[in-house]
């Protein structure tokens, strides 16, 4: 917790009206040696002034200093934007001043500031993350609501046993295609209704995935192909439920053109320094640089709506509500003839 004048006045028994005196530089009538002593006891408490813009200025600079304990932090980074422009609108520069929630940068970027007579200094304090950290929590255990919500308005029950017959009837009259397009639709139904939890096991995403291509062969009239690479010490590892799905869909929706005769999808899977790493790459008509640019950014445009409406954004989202940074997500193409999907996160022991 933050040093207060009030904290300063009772370690040293002077008063408070006595202490904003000397931490003002208005303590005319004081003597040197209280002056020492107040201020020597500001800097071992590391006291920094709520209005750090008044006391930082003897002139205007137009500049603002901006100090963030974690500017990989996604909601950091996106105020840090909105400041910079509201900025720029008045004519100021922004110094941006990332911490890594170090105590000594804090203090050393103060005084940096300080020293190029900054106009002011807009500090997101500790309490702002912890805000961002119950906000993210909340968001998560609405999705799931949502999600019960949604499984609920079936009734699994009556819909495997109806996938049941078609295939018993598929399989007495010979029809091996409606028995494997039913077997397909029924495992990922299975798996959708009856999982609990944030999780599944490798082995379970990679079974729907496959369950999910052999239907969009059917119903597409295309060829698909997938391949798979995958460590054997990762299968009933946990990935996040379906975070696969929406960018195979992806694929197959925007990837793969009329001119690709076969859609090939290439999945790698292993471990290693505590990660799960995931390369994901297809034979598709890729994605331009410039949609990159937006995707990655918190724009809607246009040009990359269809992609954002069909997973990725919604993939990037959910590794990083579960994560943080400590996950990773990047997409490399050439905008012609490939698309490579690349996801790290923390390694954990069982399902949850």
């Amino acid at each position: 917790m933050r040093a207060t004048i009030k904290d300063i006045a009772v370690a040293t028994g002077f008063s408070v009206t006595t202490i904003s005196l000397v931490l003002n530089g208005k303590a005319h009538k004081i003597s040197d040696k209280t002056k020492k002593r107040i201020l020597d006891a500001a800097e071992q408490m590391h006291y920094r002034p709520n209005q750090l813009a008044v006391s930082l200025v003897k002139k205007r600079s137009k500049t603002i200093g901006l100090i963030v304990p974690d500017i990989a932090n996604v909601y950091f980074a996106n105020m840090a934007r909105g400041i910079d422009e509201a900025c720029r609108e008045h004519g100021f520069t922004v110094i941006l001043c990332n911490t890594n929630e170090s105590h000594e940068r804090d203090v050393e970027y103060i005084n940096m500031l300080a020293d190029k007579g900054a106009d002011g200094i807009l500090y997101m304090e500790e309490e702002l993350e912890k805000l961002i950290e119950q906000i993210q929590e909340n968001e998560k255990k609405k999705r799931n609501l949502e999600f019960k919500a949604l499984q609920q308005q079936i009734n699994p029950h009556m819909i495997y046993n109806t996938l049941n017959t078609i295939t018993r009837l598929a399989q007495l009259q010979g029809v091996s295609n409606i028995e494997e397009i039913c077997c397909s639709f029924s495992n990922m139904l299975k798996l959708i209704s009856k999982t609990t939890g944030d999780f599944i096991t490798i082995r379970q995403e990679i079974a729907f995935i496959q369950s999910f291509i052999t239907l969009k062969q059917y119903n597409s009239y295309k060829e698909y192909s997938l391949t798979t690479e995958i460590s054997d010490e990762v299968w009933d590892k946990p990935i996040i439920k379906l975070l696969l799905h929406p960018l195979i869909e992806n694929s197959i929706t925007h990837g793969f053109t009329k001119d690709i005769t076969i859609g090939r999808i290439m999945i790698s899977i292993y471990a290693s320094g505590g990660y799960i790493h995931i390369i994901m790459e297809d034979n598709g008509s890729g994605i331009s640089e410039a949609a990159l640019k937006e995707l990655f950014s918190s724009s809607e445009s246009d040009s990359v709506h269809a992609y954002k409406s069909t997973g990725i954004h919604n993939c990037m989202e959910r590794l990083w509500l579960q994560y943080g940074s400590s996950r990773h997500f990047s997409i490399d193409s050439d905008g012609k003839t490939f698309t490579r999907i690349f996801i790290d996160y923390p390694e954990m022991e069982e399902v949850l």
